[in-house]
């Protein structure tokens, strides 16, 4: 009996979008999932002989076993098991969407933008009349004036980076209707309104321009007009709190005043710690390059390292809730630095070439490398929104080009 291929991808990439569904506080259900699913994906593929195998990605599944085998006594076993199994369940994944069409796929991304705008409101009204923040499918962070709901992500920027995502696949086709997609468009709108987040708000310019430019959707030119009024008269309900820039304008002077490019780059982290850890660990790596051994650079110092070296490195900046039960400091940080300090640059460069070979025949293939370096600086190798990318740009390769295959 062969595998239900619509039924798979439908349950998969729909659990792959709802990262804040964790069970016993540590695994997702996306994870759980996967893992029951990848022996039934790899029997059903020798049964069918699916043998073409994209070279660059065996690789760069090569490089991170190499990796992994020379720092064996310094690596973490269940980070590194956790990684090879999210690599290899793509291997067999994408060959299950090469075999499905896209209504199904926009059918999909339909789901998950509805389901997250409801869960978004349910999350609001939670808060505002119960008090509740913390409900797993419709989270709020209260931690600033104005509460930002955010859904069932981890967090307000991968919400919101879901929804760019799930709106770029859905500009791709032509399959909805001339009202649907715009009722779609506004509730991708609405959500970025309510989660409040920055980066939300710059994956959204980036979403407007593929709307604009590359997508498979019939623009009239007075709603030009009137997206541009909405947009102007939106920007007073924005909830990014423009508070935060005022000590990066200040930085900005001092650095003109003094021409000092690293004091200027070390005052940001004290300006605006949430930004500056989003390129700062990256940036700082790479200035301390000489001080790593061949192996280190090329092949890392093995998996799971990264979170205490970076830790112990920036223990002035952690959160009370950033220390391991044993009061060891632990700092997850994204792809760039922290996977290549756990692998190395020879793994970590094959994956960003095999990543930009997907992207580079895409119809907008600017706004998705874009978008892709907004993940590798905010999500590392083993979260969900990482690989919803992964999934949606093959789902896009497939609209576009009618070729899913990697």
């Amino acid at each position: 009996m062969t595998l239900s291929k619509n039924k798979i991808v439908l349950v998969f990439l729909i659990l792959c979008a709802f990262s804040g569904i964790i069970i016993g506080g540590k695994l997702t259900v996306w994870v759980i999932f996967s893992l029951l699913i990848l022996p039934l994906l790899i029997i059903n593929a020798f049964k069918i002989q699916e043998s073409k195998v994209n070279t660059v990605f065996l690789v760069f599944i090569g490089t991170l076993i190499i990796s992994s085998v020379i720092n064996v006594s310094n690596l973490k076993l269940i980070t590194f098991l956790y990684s090879l199994t999210v690599g290899v369940l793509f291997l067999f994944v994408g060959k299950k969407l090469q075999k499905c069409d896209e209504k199904l796929f926009i059918k999909i991304f339909t789901y998950i933008v509805v389901c997250f705008f409801f869960l978004i409101i349910l999350g609001l009204l939670l808060h505002l009349f119960f008090g509740i923040s913390d409900f797993m499918l419709a989270k709020v962070d209260v931690s600033r004036n104005i509460p930002r709901s955010y859904g069932p992500s981890t967090e307000p920027s991968y919400t919101s980076l879901t929804l760019s995502i799930c709106m770029l696949v859905l500009f791709s086709s032509k399959l909805h209707s001339y009202l649907f997609i715009r009722l779609m468009f506004c509730l991708y709108f609405i959500c970025l309104l309510l989660i409040g987040s920055g980066l939300g708000y710059l994956s959204g310019m980036l979403v407007l321009i593929y709307f604009f430019t590359s997508s498979n959707i019939k623009i009239l030119r007075s709603e030009r007009i009137t997206l541009f009024i909405v947009v102007l008269i939106s920007l007073p309900f924005i909830t990014f709190d423009i508070d935060r820039l005022k000590p990066l304008f200040e930085v900005g002077i001092d650095f003109i005043s003094h021409g000092s490019l690293w004091a200027a780059f070390d005052a940001i982290k004290y300006a605006d710690s949430s930004a500056w850890f989003r390129f700062g660990p990256f940036v700082e790596y790479i200035r301390d390059i000489s001080s790593l051994s061949l192996t280190e650079l090329l092949f890392g110092h093995g998996a799971g390292n990264s979170t205490h070296y970076f830790g112990m490195k920036y223990i002035k900046h952690l959160d009370p809730d950033w220390f391991d039960a044993d009061g060891t400091p632990s700092m997850n940080l994204a792809f760039l630095p922290a996977f290549i300090y756990d692998y190395g640059f020879v793994p970590a460069m094959s994956f960003c070439l095999f990543l930009f070979l997907q992207i580079k025949k895409l119809k907008g293939s600017l706004v998705f490398a874009l978008i892709t370096i907004m993940i590798l600086f905010n999500s590392n190798f083993n979260t969900n929104i990482f690989w919803f990318l992964m999934y949606s740009i093959l789902v896009i390769k497939q609209i576009q080009l009618k070729k899913a295959y990697f």
